[in-house]
């Protein structure tokens, strides 16, 4: 065993021991919010049910509930959720840096939503992950034939993490299973010596599984100027661990693992989750729902009283049943030798507590802020105030996850798709994934906005302010119409497609804005001058009219004048 294996197997299970003492906290989160997450302190095995002390449904319908708020406010499928800008503000006030990087954002987005790259189905699972548990891990990398992006969603119960000094989590070793036929297929002979003497055996142990450590983490050392893999930023290292020995070394440019997390307290690198909070209500839920269940079924079919010696044949209590009874024990029991007990159940009572905590779950999901009370009379500032109240509810938390989670996943798939562009030397490929950049880009860096819901609703409130500005700003103009030339009406019309989440492609340029006003100027000028030019010949038309008709009317008069 070399070294770099000896030290890669003493990291990962320093790193599992902080980590294995959560487990018994997922295992009881799990079993109440996500059964078939679970597995933390017991395997489950293949088919195994996992919902059998289930008695109410609510805290996974919770889950699912915030899960899916998590997808449609951060990612939503129907509309682009982020755009791609220059850190220096003017160079994106050029034209064809817009261009470029709407051209960058829309290749992106084909790639991320590619149904063979499997986003929506493994972000889900990780959107479901975070809500139950509080973390989640989804892996972006390339599909086997480097063509396209692959997404994978990672049971948390198999990775443990660190961070740097920054908080930010660098650093994760993953426990992966192989059996040893998929372990050869991936590695070959550096599977190890016990893979290949699995397989030497006729094959009956081809699918007994191995487990392997993957080790990713930043790089101490190395050259910058080197392009191979030894020399990337982050150390990807695999290590079979029955034999203990290296099977496979490489790099990341990027780390590659998205690992958003919820709520993280001080000193803490887990985070805990909005099922915690709510974990004792959901489990009151439960006990409360077998309750109901076992008081439902005694109120509908009740216990039955007999008395001593009163059945002559056994209490037949089905429909049409027939029970015989001894005459004397119904004369001494004045005529009910037997009968029903009266439990004295009162349901509505539970019911009514069942919904209190039913509330009180869902609350923790936040459902009462995701279902905000909706009046179809209400005004549009009415309407601001309360999309103003959900960004204060839940903006802190989807903002931090911007930048943990869909931040980490649209820098790691601009990066595979940059260098998927270009050649070992650094040309532009021909039909690459990303078009060469404009020359005013070369040497710039660049930078991602997310224009997630909650982001438009920010906008929203923005272009309702600057409607707010111009009602109070219109009464001013027409006492004073000067003042409008401190309004810039060219700069708010080329901001509206950021307030609105449309491309800026659907905004002229500045130079076609500036052409097309040109023309018009011109086209305005050439009207006025023909305008001009008939006010002149009509003018002249006229002079002339009335000088022929004031010599026509002194001709006239002439020769009506009598001859001398």
């Amino acid at each position: 065993m070399t070294q770099a294996a000896t030290d890669i197997l003493q990291r990962n299970k320093s790193l599992c021991a902080k980590r294995d003492i959560w487990f018994p906290m997922w295992q009881s989160l799990a079993d109440i919010y996500y059964p078939n997450r679970g597995g933390f302190t017991f395997p489950i095995l293949a088919g195994q049910e996992t919902q059998q002390e289930i008695y109410d449904t609510t805290p996974m319908l919770a889950r699912r509930g915030l899960a899916t708020a998590i997808d449609g406010l951060l990612k939503p499928s129907t509309n682009r959720w982020f755009w791609m800008k220059a850190k220096e503000d003017q160079i994106n006030e050029d034209d064809e840096a817009k261009a470029w990087f709407d051209a960058v954002g829309d290749r992106m987005w084909s790639a991320i939503y590619d149904p063979l790259a499997r986003f929506i189905q493994h972000s889900g699972a990780v959107d479901n992950d975070l809500s139950a548990l509080g973390l989640g891990y989804l892996w972006i990398g390339e599909n086997k034939n480097r063509d396209g992006l692959n997404f994978r969603s990672i049971h948390i119960g198999d990775v443990a993490i660190d961070e740097n000094a920054d908080g930010q989590v660098d650093t994760a070793f993953i426990s992966r299973k192989w059996t040893a036929r998929q372990a050869f297929q991936r590695f070959g002979e550096k599977a190890g010596p016990k893979v290949m003497e699995a397989l030497r055996q006729d094959n009956k142990k081809a699918d007994e599984l191995f487990e392997f450590v993957q080790g990713i983490y930043p790089r101490a050392d190395r050259d910058h100027r080197a392009k191979d893999n030894k020399n990337m930023p982050f150390v990807n290292c695999i290590v079979a661990l029955k034999d203990e020995h290296i099977v496979e070394e490489s790099g990341f440019q990027e780390f590659p693992l998205a690992v958003p997390r919820w709520e993280c307290a001080p000193g803490e690198i887990y985070p805990r989750s909005p099922g915690m909070m709510a974990l004792p209500d959901a489990r009151t839920l439960q006990a409360m729902g077998h309750t109901l269940l076992v008081g439902g079924q005694r109120a509908v079919d009740p216990p039955t009283w007999v008395a001593d010696d009163a059945m002559l044949s056994a209490v037949r209590t089905h429909p049409g049943g027939l029970s015989i009874v001894d005459p004397e024990s119904v004369r001494l029991t004045g005529g009910k030798p037997i009968g029903q007990l009266d439990m004295g159940a009162n349901i509505p009572i539970g019911r009514e507590m069942q919904a209190d905590y039913r509330g009180m779950v869902g609350n923790a999901f936040f459902k009462d802020v995701f279902n905000l009370p909706q009046d179809q009379n209400m005004t549009a500032t009415e309407v601001m105030e309360r999309k103003e109240e959900f960004i204060r509810t839940i903006g802190p938390t989807m903002g931090q996850l911007e930048n943990d989670y869909i931040g980490v996943i649209v820098r790691r798939v601009f990066g595979i798709l940059l260098r998927a562009s270009v050649d070992v030397r650094g040309n532009p490929i021909e039909g690459g994934p990303i078009p060469p950049p404009p020359d005013i880009l070369a040497g710039r860096d660049a930078q991602f906005e997310f224009m997630s819901p909650i982001q438009q609703a920010r906008k929203q409130i923005e272009a309702h302010a600057l409607a707010a500005s111009f009602q109070l700003i219109g009464p001013v103009i027409e006492l004073q119409p000067e003042t409008a030339d401190n309004i810039d009406g060219d700069e708010i019309v080329r901001d509206l497609p950021e307030m609105f989440n449309t491309p800026h492609k659907w905004i002229k340029s500045v130079e076609k804005r500036d052409a097309t006003r040109s023309a018009r100027q011109k086209a305005l000028a050439g009207q006025a001058a023909l305008a001009q030019g008939q006010q002149v010949a009509d003018v002249v038309k006229t002079v002339a009219d009335a000088h022929h008709a004031t010599a026509k009317g002194s001709a006239m008069k002439a020769e009506a004048m009598p001859s001398a």
